[in-house]
C-alpha cells in the first residue's frame, strides 16, 4: 500500500532567515574593500552584482560571516521543519560560494542546527526545483518572486 501523503520538500535560505540580517557582512564588505555596499547588500549578493571577490572574502573562513548571529528561534523552527517533513524532505539553498561549504557547515553545527542537505548555488529557485521544492522561505524579493 502506498502513502496517500504527497512528498512535501521545502528550501530555506540561510542568510537573513537561519542568520541575523546580514548588514555587518556588507559594512565589513565595505570598509575591506573601499566601496558603499547597501546594508541590504548581502540579502541578495549575486542580484546586487557584489563582485565575487568581496562575496569569496565575506563568506571565508576568516571572513564576517563566520561571525554572524542566528536569527532568534531559527534552530527550533528548523528541527521542527525537519520532525514535520523529514530531514530528506528539507533543503537550505543558499547563494553563499561553493568554497563556503565548510565554513557554513561548521557555523551551522556550532550554533546548534540540525544537519540537512545544503546546496550552494546563484540560481536558488532552478535548483530548488531540481530537489522538488515546491515550498521556500526566503527573505530577498528577488528570490522570493522566482519561488512564486
Amino acid at each position: 500500500m502506498t502513502d496517500p501523503t504527497p512528498c512535501v520538500r521545502i528550501a530555506i535560505d540561510l542568510d537573513g532567515v537561519l542568520t541575523e540580517h546580514p548588514r555587518p557582512l556588507a559594512a565589513a564588505a565595505s570598509e575591506r574593500f573601499e566601496l558603499q555596499l547597501p546594508e541590504s547588500a548581502f540579502v541578495d549578493s549575486a542580484g546586487l552584482n557584489v563582485p565575487i571577490a568581496v562575496r569569496e572574502w565575506v563568506y571565508s573562513s576568516a571572513g564576517p560571516a563566520a561571525n554572524l548571529a542566528p536569527s532568534p528561534g531559527s534552530q527550533q523552527f528548523l528541527a521542527g521543519v525537519i520532525t514535520l517533513l523529514g530531514g530528506e524532505n528539507v533543503h537550505i539553498v543558499t547563494a553563499r560560494p561553493r568554497e563556503s561549504a565548510v565554513m557554513t557547515r561548521d557555523w551551522l553545527s556550532s550554533n546548534g542546527y540540525l544537519p540537512c542537505d545544503i546546496l550552494f548555488t546563484d540560481d536558488k529557485t532552478s535548483v530548488a526545483r531540481m530537489h522538488g521544492c515546491g515550498y521556500a522561505v526566503e527573505d530577498s524579493e528577488r528570490h522570493a518572486r522566482n519561488y512564486a
